[in-house]
This record gives C-alpha cells, sequence and structure tokens, in this order.
C-alpha cells in the first residue's frame, strides 16, 4: 500500500508541476489546466510522453509559433509525425521549428532532412533534391515545413505507436494519467497538508531536537566508556 501511494503521489506531483509551467506559461492556472487536459490525450493517443508534449505546447506558444493552444495542438499532429516517421523525440523537432523560424537551419537537417540558406529577403530550403524558395518570415517556414510534415511524413505517429516501445510509451501514459486523476480527487491534497504540518513541526521543534542530540551524545560517550 505504501509503494502504492507513493507511486501516484510521484506521477500526480509530477503532473502538478507540468500542469503549473504551463499555466505560468500561457500566463494563467485556468487556461494551463485546461491546456494540460489536451495534452494528457494527445499523449494518450500517441508515442509520445505527457511531459514531452508539454514542452512542445510551451515552445511553439511562448515563442510565437501559434497564435492558441488549440493551434499548437493541431500543429503537433503534423510535427508528432515527422518526429515518429524519422524517429526522432518531439522536442527535437519543436526546437528545430523554433530555430528556423529565426534564420537558423542547423537542427533541421536532423529533424526534417531539409536544407536551409538565407538568400536577402528569401530562404532556400531543399527537401530530396527539391529547392523550395520562400520568404524570410516565421509564418512562411513553418509553414513549408508542416506542408512537408503532411505530403512526405503523414500517419508517422501511427506507425510509431504501433511498435513495443510505442505501446510501452503509451502504457505508461495511461498508468501516469491514471495516477494523476487519483491524486487531483483528494489524495495530493491529503498529503501536501500532512507534509506542511511536518514541516511545520521539524521547524519548530529546536528544543526537541536539543533534546535529542544532548541523549544521544551521552548514550555514546557511555557506550564508549563501557569498552
Amino acid at each position: 500500500v505504501g509503494a502504492g501511494v507513493a507511486g501516484i503521489a510521484s506521477a500526480g506531483g509530477e503532473f502538478e508541476s507540468l500542469r503549473t509551467s504551463l499555466g505560468t506559461a500561457l500566463g494563467s492556472q485556468k487556461a494551463g489546466g485546461e491546456a494540460f487536459a489536451q495534452v494528457r490525450e494527445f499523449a494518450k493517443e500517441t508515442p509520445f510522453a505527457v511531459k514531452e508534449v508539454v514542452q512542445a505546447v510551451t515552445t511553439l506558444r511562448v515563442r510565437g509559433l501559434e497564435p492558441t493552444v488549440e493551434a499548437a495542438m493541431e500543429a503537433l499532429k503534423t510535427y508528432g509525425d515527422v518526429a515518429g516517421a524519422l524517429g526522432k523525440d518531439l522536442p527535437t523537432v519543436i526546437e528545430a521549428v523554433s530555430d528556423a523560424s529565426l534564420g537558423e537551419f542547423e537542427r533541421l537537417k536532423e529533424a526534417f532532412n531539409v536544407v536551409g540558406h538565407k538568400s536577402g529577403d528569401e530562404i532556400r530550403l531543399t527537401f530530396n533534391g527539391v529547392t523550395t524558395t520562400v520568404k524570410n518570415s516565421s509564418e512562411a517556414i513553418t509553414g513549408y515545413l508542416k506542408n512537408i510534415g503532411k505530403e512526405n511524413f503523414a500517419g508517422g505517429m501511427e506507425l510509431q505507436a504501433k511498435t513495443l516501445q510505442g505501446a510501452w510509451s503509451n502504457l505508461g501514459d495511461s498508468v501516469m494519467i491514471f495516477a494523476d486523476d487519483i491524486y487531483r480527487n483528494g489524495l495530493g491534497d491529503a498529503l501536501k497538508e500532512v507534509m506542511l504540518d511536518i514541516t511545520g513541526t521539524v521547524e519548530g521543534s529546536d528544543s526537541l531536537a536539543q533534546t535529542i542530540g544532548g541523549t544521544l551524545a551521552t548514550a555514546v560517550r557511555e557506550a564508549y566508556d563501557w569498552f
């Protein structure tokens, strides 16, 4: 029972921290909670862990790559397919998109197999030997990358989810989500109340600590004298 409670507390605590971080990034805990609900569903149905998806959504929103959480979740379907098809983790793909939107293309080679070059007010992007010229703007660059994902890597997440590693990831997410539900339905509040009480007791127990320390010191000296 103790081990089970500890496991639930660990999972629930981790999700609580992720939910809070997402709320901070989005400007309110209410928005963070609503977004986290979408993140949980996305993770449950894909080969990506909740933590990866939170990181990806945060990057897309905070860096202005997507205007809303809903748009970010929609974009993740495409970027997730790229990650799944090429065997990359989701944050790697999202960071490559973020860099590319700023005109930095080094990570794009690894994440998309795309080579990019600046040419004045335009960007030349090459994929599979085909070069496309787009406007040097975040919107144009990310639009190109989304098209590459939709046209060449569609279904990548689904294929990855069917592998043993993907199935294991989905199982792990389902267990964590179940634990989080238990944590949020009373257990978490109870644990925090107990921890606060214990903390208060420890912080206000200087005299008790002195008594225990003195008693133990006496016991050690007496044991030494006995030998």
